[in-house]
């Protein structure tokens, strides 16, 4: 009889948390509850810290620049601007008597400067998870791992999303797309970075908004491509997500009623922000494998841990099959992709396992960690290589790519017949041979067939040495193209087969002439010598074009 009274509080615990529990499902049908819900913008985890003050987190003073972006739906983003720490040692002095906190004009500061400046810098534009600030959790020690691969070039700008930390307006699926086209935006306009020198990070939310920003430039009538794209616990969908996901890996949102397909697809029509990301991932791949020409498109890093207990690691599994099936003209099944990728998979123990996917266009990794949680693994090694893959060889130091060193001229040739990262390595060429302060000429032998197959570049030396020959096939046409250099002088053209007269400079889609510069015809070699003084773009490959 004594169990009775214990038998009915247990009962009407249950009723309550049921009616509890409904309650809840009631309240996912109110948009904003819904969006605090899916967002968690007003749950901060920074208290007591000011956003302003990035000290807080360990970083250098004035290593982390605080600004705000404005969007053209007015609303104000609050950004950090995050220098590597070896080119923060550099100029530390400099740094230092700059005044701290947030500033007005971000352009006026000397990290922009190193930033906009440098034609070998390279930047990360990352997009974080629900709830918090940029300064919460495990994001500021994950800052310092975009750099460590190259910790005297890669920058980072971080935004909080509208209604986000210090971030004006309310977070919604179009809002926060809208704020990462004004970050891109804002790179490669105010900062002057071109697509190429930019890689897109992202994590769990953030995933949503980086696939999303990729999928909007590459849908441009001049599509608009990033060197590279890192997703970090990416989910499908907000509708299977919603089915798997646990606040704080402990509580379920709609896992309990998950058995129930058809009432789950009901609450689903209620949600505003739905994120498709499987399904814009897929498009997005397309696209890049339906653009002409034969260069590399796109290079996508999916990453996830086993142990994630807030999105179970078989959304990654999800979202890249739906990449690789969007690669293929045919398209793939789930069960035939598993059997390839049992083929392809690089066993790597304790570390997980990794699939690399190599399509006609780009390439698509999935590496699956067996430690990591959701967020901690944000800082790992594994999340620094993937940002150095993503910038290809452009990481790379001068030495690895040419074998050049200061006052050391040599012979190197590289094929660039599908290679997107011929930028890197005419920009080191170029800076290495800058150490000395001279005025130097850049001997470079362009050769054409058709389209350009392969590059040879000579040497770069003081002005007046005289030019190696080297051979080539016939060829049919020459632009010279020049884009973003200060001054950029050509010395002469020499070309074979042939003689076009005038050679023409084409700059910003404006034809004009090359001034005092004589066409010479030598034996089936075409060669530009010119003299740079910028630090301006030196050379870049679009489309089977060399670009100078």
């Amino acid at each position: 009889m004594v169990l009775v009274p214990a038998v009915k509080s247990v009962v009407y615990g249950l009723i309550a948390s049921a009616g509890l529990y409904v309650i809840f499902l009631g309240s996912l049908t109110i948009p904003f509850l819904q969006n605090q819900i899916i967002y968690l913008n007003s749950v901060t985890l920074t208290w007591f810290q000011d956003v302003n003050v990035p000290e807080h987190w360990g970083f250098l003073r004035n290593q982390v620049t605080p600004f705000k972006l404005p969007t053209p739906d007015g609303e104000v983003l609050h950004a950090w601007h995050i220098l590597p720490l070896e080119l923060y040692r550099k100029h530390e002095q400099d740094l230092l008597a700059e005044p701290s906190g947030l500033v007005p004009d971000i352009t006026e500061r000397l990290g922009f400067k190193l930033l906009r400046d440098d034609p070998s810098s390279l930047l990360v534009l990352y997009f974080h998870g629900a709830a918090g600030t940029l300064g919460s959790g495990w994001r500021p020690p994950s800052y310092r791992a975009m750099s460590a691969g190259a910790p005297d070039r890669i920058h980072t700008v971080a935004i909080d999303y509208r209604g986000f930390g210090a971030s004006t307006g309310v977070p919604s699926e179009e809002g926060l797309l809208k704020d990462a086209i004004s970050l891109a935006e804002w790179a490669m306009n105010e900062a002057g970075i071109p697509s190429s020198r930019i890689a897109l990070f992202a994590q769990s939310l953030g995933t949503a908004v980086g696939i999303s920003l990729a999928d909007y430039m590459a849908a441009k009538s001049d599509p608009t491509l990033f060197s590279g794209i890192v997703l970090v616990a990416p989910f499908a969908d907000v509708e299977l997500l919603t089915a798997t996901y646990r606040v704080a890996g402990t509580i379920p949102i709609l896992d309990p009623i998950a058995r129930f397909p058809r009432f789950l697809s009901w609450l689903n029509t209620f949600i505003l922000s739905k994120w498709p990301s499987k399904d814009t991932l897929a498009e997005f791949v397309r696209r890049c494998e339906n653009m002409p020409g034969n260069a590399l498109k796109y290079h996508i890093t999916i990453i996830h841990a086993e142990d994630d207990y807030d999105i179970p690691w078989t959304h990654s599994e999800q979202v890249f099959w739906h990449a690789v099936n969007a690669s293929l003209p045919e398209g793939i099944n789930y069960e035939a992709l598993e059997r390839e990728k049992e083929a392809l998979k690089s066993i790597r123990g304790a570390g997980g396992w990794v699939v690399n996917w190599q399509a006609s266009k780009g390439s698509i990794r999935e590496e699956i960690m067996k430690y990591g949680l959701h967020d901690r693994i944000m800082s790992y090694p594994v999340v620094s290589s993937a940002i150095m893959r993503a910038f290809g060889n452009q990481v790379s130091s001068p030495t690895d790519l040419c074998g050049l060193q200061p006052n050391i001229e040599k012979s190197v040739r590289v094929k660039i017949w599908e290679n997107p990262f011929l930028e890197s390595i005419e920009y080191n060429f170029v800076e290495v041979l800058q150490a000395n302060n001279q005025q130097l000429t850049i001997v470079m032998k362009l050769f054409i067939n058709l389209f350009m197959v392969s590059l040879c570049v000579v040497h770069a030396a003081p002005q007046g040495d005289t030019p190696i020959e080297c051979k080539a096939s016939t060829y049919m046409c020459l632009y010279v193209h020049t884009e973003g250099l200060v001054n950029c002088t050509i010395n002469e053209i020499q070309l074979g087969k042939g003689t076009i007269s005038p050679a023409e400079v084409i700059t910003d889609g404006i034809k004009c002439p090359i001034a005092n510069s004589p066409i010479i015809v030598w034996n089936e070699v075409m060669v530009l010598s010119i003299a740079v003084t910028s630090k301006r773009s030196i050379c870049r490959v679009d489309d089977g074009w060399v670009i100078l």
